[in-house]
């Protein structure tokens, strides 16, 4: 008997577990629906203790009819937090049903693999991309050409507070995809100098002298110089200048002057984007491994970039605050959003090119089913952070709100239609998704978090936003249905 019923244990068992691959390329709304019922207990800012059994189902990608998931174990499986958002799980699960973590690659060390990332931008020299994202030939063209916008109203920038925050949100909920942003900036690096260099009609020469390995005489070249110098202007990155170049060293500094962050305060360094975006462009000139850090003397930031064979062992090194460093800088970038404040810049605007935020957002989303689902979780955070520092109250006023706060912080541009029991907004020129071809993929999933954020915490209601289309599939316009789950 007691073997019997071990076997009718397992049995159930299996049929709980998620396989490896259950659900990771579905591109559902399934994985992001909050289902009431149940208690409810706020867990940063969303009501955590759901209906576990409905969003186990939409993991699964089935419909088993199972009893309720208690919190203390289903069938024989001991229960866990998820370390993200603290919401009850099982061992069982392969991502948290609330936040989708990947609740297996959170626990290594190493952090997440991202060789595929590397694959998609190697392959065919990065020349896939620079097909299908319009916004990244341009970056790499317009210091040097005169480029049409791919955005009429907006324009091809967006505003550095919300580019930090998607990057910072993310972060405070998974640290480990420090990272990831770090390789993904500087392969895109690599390729927007690439591009550059060949726009600017320079590539034979940069050739020719770095198969000498000798990258001083490279940089050394005053076109080299002046190329980078214009290059970051031009896309309001930062002010990057040439500091040092030691040749017994084999290192070059630069003198580093109102980037992304410069007005953000941390503990640790957290240039991601701009160590690795400068350091890329390094390894493109100069065809060797570029080793970047930050570094502060007297109260100045130099970026400075060791030399090593392209191909040596050495790691490329990253840097992770911990969460609650990390939420509290998404708290500051709150505060400056909803009060407009400025950055304190005074050569460059407060705005950065939105190559930056579609090539990161494409790889994010295709890293993993939990990463795709992590950018739409950070924009929900974000959205309820919005609404509660702005004190914004009703259906209504969220709406407006979001409106006003996307046009602002040029997102995109909010067009609302409510019919029955939903809500129906046409997002045009996206930060996210303009100017991208066909590539079959939704890209505004952290835009669509936020509208979410911002009504349901304007609305004390669960309510869900999808994005239905998106200009990355081939559509005129992005759309994004919101509606309450009951």
């Amino acid at each position: 008997m007691k073997s019997t019923q071990s076997a009718a244990t397992k049995r159930r068992s299996n049929r709980l577990c998620i396989s490896k691959t259950a659900g990771v390329n579905r591109q559902s709304s399934k994985h992001t629906r909050h289902v009431s019922g149940g208690r409810r207990e706020k867990a940063g800012g969303l009501f955590a203790r759901q209906n576990l059994q409905s969003r186990f189902r939409a993991l699964r990608g089935d419909n088993p009819t199972h009893p309720p998931i208690e919190e203390g174990g289903a069938f024989g499986h001991p229960s866990r937090k998820c370390p993200i958002c603290q919401n009850p799980t099982q061992k069982a699960y392969k991502y948290c049903p609330e936040c989708g973590t990947n609740l297996g690659e959170i626990e290594k060390k190493e952090g997440y693999s991202i060789e595929r990332i590397r694959n998609m931008w190697t392959y065919k020299g990065g020349e896939d991309f620079y097909n299908n994202f319009k916004s990244l030939e341009n970056a790499g063209a317009m210091p040097y050409k005169k480029v049409k916008p791919i955005r009429p109203i907006l324009g091809d920038f967006i505003s550095l507070h919300v580019s930090n925050l998607k990057l910072l949100s993310i972060l405070s909920l998974q640290p480990n995809c420090s990272k990831d942003f770090s390789e993904i900036y500087r392969l895109m690096g690599y390729y927007s100098a690439d591009h550059a260099l060949k726009t600017m009609k320079l590539s034979s020469i940069v050739d020719i002298v770095s198969k000498t390995g000798m990258f001083s005489k490279i940089l050394s070249y005053n076109e080299i110089q002046k190329a980078l110098y214009v290059g970051w202007i031009k896309t309001n990155e930062a002010i990057v200048k040439v500091s040092e170049i030691d040749t017994k060293g084999r290192y070059i500094t630069f003198n580093i002057e109102e980037d992304a962050v410069f007005y953000l305060k941390a503990s640790k360094p957290i240039s991601i984007v701009d160590l690795n975006l400068l350091g890329g462009n390094l390894e493109a000139v100069c065809n060797k491994k570029c080793i970047g850090e930050e570094i502060n003397v007297k109260g100045k930031r130099y970026f400075r970039y060791q030399f090593h064979d392209k191909k040596s062992n050495i790691d490329y090194p990253y840097t992770i605050l911990g969460r609650e460093e990390y939420e509290r800088i998404v708290s500051d970038l709150i505060e400056h959003i909803v009060e407009n404040k400025p950055s304190g810049r005074v050569k460059l605007d407060d705005k950065v090119h939105i190559s930056g935020e579609q090539v990161d957002t494409y790889f994010i989303i295709k890293a993993s089913e939990g990463h795709r689902i992590l950018e739409k979780y950070a924009g929900v955070k974000c959205g309820i952070k919005l609404a509660e520092k702005a004190l914004i109250r009703g259906e209504d006023d969220a709406l407006a709100y979001a409106k006003r706060i996307f046009e602002q912080e040029k997102i995109g541009l909010l067009k609302t239609h409510k019919k029955d029991d939903r809500i129906t907004i046409e997002l045009t020129e996206s930060a996210y998704s303009s100017g991208v071809k066909n590539i079959n993929m939704k890209l505004d999933l952290f835009p669509a978090g936020i509208i979410e954020g911002i009504l349901k915490q304007a609305t004390n209601e669960n309510w869900t936003a999808e994005e239905t289309q998106c200009k990355a599939q081939g559509h005129e316009n992005c759309e994004i249905v919101c509606k309450i789950v009951k």
